[in-house]
């Protein structure tokens, strides 16, 4: 019996040995990632959602002032999900800490961006992605100059100002501005915060390109899809002529709005 009991002790060292976060092995990115997916994330992942039904749960709508688009409110409206989203963070933090796999500069754990990802979404609502900015751009403040600046239908300096209700997000005129700017100087790199959504001007995929530096992200808000109609596509001739008729095709999408009209 103590054979087999020290025998099983030295498999159970000689695995978990196998399965350090430092040897790109099979079996380690195995183990990290099925620890990952199924512990941390998993168990973060689904807090947020309970959080997100506890706002949606007590939310009351103010008939004397503007109704909010999205079902989750105004941000006076999130404090049900609060304690939901410190979960979230917590299991995200501890995940990253003991499975990531950053070997020669590259993540072997394919999960941990979504440990990152739910650390957003929870910052988000618990509304302290102002602070987690403030205190980056402190410590890289250490060792470069950074300058802050907000964007939705306007571009301003700074973030102090910064507001999350603005009617229009427009990315092409941000680097514009980024552009006029910087162009031509040291640039070393673009810290760039934001949900990626964008009703105005050029997609971010083309914009950033006339930057020559690298463009980091930090994704803020979450990946609900809200009911939604839009055109999504429209194609027509580069060159008409006055009083000439031409085609143009247009592709409308609707999301969760199966069966209306």
């Amino acid at each position: 019996m103590k054979q087999i009991a020290l025998r099983f002790l030295v498999f159970l060292l000689v695995f978990l040995s196998a399965c350090s976060v430092r040897k790109d092995t099979k079996l380690s990115r195995f183990w990290h990632r099925m620890n990952t997916r199924y512990n941390g994330y998993f168990n973060g992942n689904e807090a947020l959602k309970e959080g997100y039904q506890a706002i949606l749960k007590d939310r009351k709508d103010n008939y004397a002032l503007v109704l909010p688009v999205f079902p989750e409110g105004r941000e006076d409206q999130w404090t049900p999900i609060n304690s939901f989203a410190e979960k979230a963070i917590e299991k995200g933090g501890l995940m990253i800490k003991k499975h990531s796999m950053l070997i020669n500069g590259k993540q072997r754990n394919s999960w941990i961006d979504d440990c990152y990802r739910i650390m957003a979404i929870g910052n988000f609502y618990k509304k302290e992605y102002l602070e987690n900015v403030k205190a980056l751009q402190a410590a890289l403040g250490e060792d470069y100059d950074v300058r802050s600046f907000s964007f939705g239908d306007k571009f301003e300096d700074g973030i102090d100002s910064v507001r999350f209700d603005a009617p229009l997000t427009d990315y092409s005129n941000l680097f514009n501005e980024l552009t006029n700017r910087f162009s031509g100087r040291n640039l070393g790199a673009i810290i760039f915060a934001s949900d990626g959504l964008y009703n105005k001007g050029s997609s971010p995929n083309y914009a950033y390109k006339k930057l020559n530096a690298p463009v980091y992200t930090i994704a803020l808000g979450d990946t609900t899809v809200h009911k939604d109609v839009l055109i999504s596509e429209l194609a027509a001739h580069r060159l008409a002529y006055l009083n000439n008729q031409f085609p143009i095709q247009i592709t409308v999408e609707g999301r969760k709005a199966s069966g209306e009209t």
